[in-house]
């Protein structure tokens, strides 16, 4: 999974990249500093998207293991329920 968050952020870095050079080429920047520019873009876009898929990827894992610990807890009481001589009435 991080692996292909990486290959995204390179890909959003590389559009960006061209999105730069292309605006630089109409506005009829010289070459060298459209260059320049577009690699800082794509470098920098590509820095902040992946940190911004770690950031989500952290808060979805930790959504996920609470919502395993809540279905834990559950099945806990559950089983307590049921060993207590108290079935739960299926109706």
């Amino acid at each position: 999974m991080n692996m292909v968050l990486v290959h995204l952020s390179l890909v959003i870095g590389t559009v960006l990249f061209l999105l730069a050079l292309g605006l630089a080429m109409v506005n009829n920047i010289p070459m060298s500093t459209a260059l320049f520019r577009a690699i800082i873009v794509m470098c920098v876009g590509a820095v902040v998207s992946a940190g911004f898929f770690r950031f989500f990827l952290g808060v979805l894992y930790r959504f996920i293991d609470e919502k395993l610990k809540e279905q834990a807890q559950a099945r806990a009481q559950e089983a307590a329920k049921v060993s207590n001589g108290n079935p739960v009435a299926g109706g």
